[in-house]
């Protein structure tokens, strides 16, 4: 929203679209909200419209810059507090500071909402905008995944194609010992993939996009040899672009 809404309509639309037309229990979810610092206060009003919308006090966590905090791009600019919604896999805490913050799996993070409401100043001091506005993202394939009752999106056909490919090509069998890797290899390929089929035509270079493309491959090879023994990224990323190839088609 440029101007149009802010905090209360945006909290609101997220909570409806959650509960009401995904059917996400009310009690599976937990938001995480600006703790406020020396320089901008704590964000209350936040934190109310979440009560308003149902949350208990349990569900509503406080957290600093690092976890609720966005922008500016550069040095000077416009930036905000943001608040975060996560969906409550219903594992047991890991402990007694486990939180969404927390990367032992038990939350997992499905939106944010950005509220664009201060300028940084030249000087580190914060000054309000004339105009209030919301950068909102939402994590499509993981609600897929939750709507579906599944575990992860690696359990989804965006990815099983990958993982089956991927056994196929090398008779390695997915365990809980090669997890992460079998996930960053069909995540990075992937991501990759539609990169280079993008008509911005990035490529792999030494500075820039082109160099993130660079690591996002090198890591993917890196990975797949020392999982596999050997290269195998260039067959997986055959198998995305049939995926998607009809969808997407390569420029």
């Amino acid at each position: 929203s440029l101007g149009d809404y802010f905090k209360a309509e945006s909290i609101a639309m997220s909570f409806e679209l959650l509960t009401n037309h995904l059917s996400i229990p009310i009690n599976k979810l937990a938001v995480t909200v600006f703790e406020g610092d020396e320089n901008v206060p704590r964000d209350t009003e936040a934190y109310g419209l979440w009560r308003k919308q149902g949350l208990s006090e349990s569900q509503i966590y406080f957290y600093g810059r690092d976890e609720n905090w966005w922008g500016p791009a550069g040095i000077t600019g416009p930036c905000g507090p943001d608040t975060e919604i996560f969906y409550d896999t219903g594992k047991p805490k890991c402990g007694d500071s486990c939180g969404p913050a927390c990367h032992c799996g038990k939350f997992v993070e499905i939106w944010n909402n950005v509220f664009m409401e201060y300028n940084r100043n030249a000087d580190g001091s914060f000054s309000f905008l004339k105009q209030k506005n919301v950068d909102t993202g939402m994590s499509l394939e993981r609600l897929y995944a939750i709507v579906n009752k599944l575990n992860s999106v690696y359990e989804t056909e965006f990815f099983l194609p990958l993982i089956s490919k991927m056994y196929k090509l090398t008779g390695v069998e997915l365990t809980s010992d090669n997890e992460r890797r079998y996930r960053i290899i069909c995540e990075h390929t992937r991501a990759v993939t539609f990169i280079l089929g993008d008509p911005k035509a990035i490529t792999p270079s030494n500075t820039e996009q082109g160099y993130i493309v660079r690591r996002l491959i090198r890591r993917a090879i890196r990975h797949s040899k020392n999982l596999f023994g050997k290269n195998i990224v260039p067959d997986l990323a055959v198998t995305v672009i049939e995926q998607y190839g009809d969808v997407y088609p390569l420029q």
